[in-house]
């Protein structure tokens, strides 16, 4: 099973899940704030859970950097466990 989901909201937060099975993260929730700057996506994480019955957020700095092509996400730094991933609008 496998899900990573990133949802950006206009205010400027963003709040993401990872959940891998396969020998990879079995669960990842993280919370922070985003920018954008020459096409570059810069998240920032302020808070993580490691468990999904974990209530309170863990706080935590740290960055990824993504660039935007098209519909995709193409990570620059930090570590990723996908190469990329595609963007949905709604």
């Amino acid at each position: 099973m496998e899900l990573d989901s990133l949802v950006l909201y206009k205010n400027g937060t963003f709040y993401r899940k990872n959940f891998y099975t396969h020998r990879g993260i079995k669960w990842l929730e993280q919370k922070g704030n985003w920018t954008v700057e020459n096409g570059i996506l810069f998240l920032i994480i302020n808070g993580i859970k490691t468990e999904p019955t974990q209530r309170k957020w863990t706080l935590t700095k740290s960055e990824y950097e993504y660039s935007m092509k098209r519909k995709k996400l193409i990570p620059n730094s930090g570590f990723e466990f996908k190469s990329d991933q595609k963007l949905k609008r709604n």
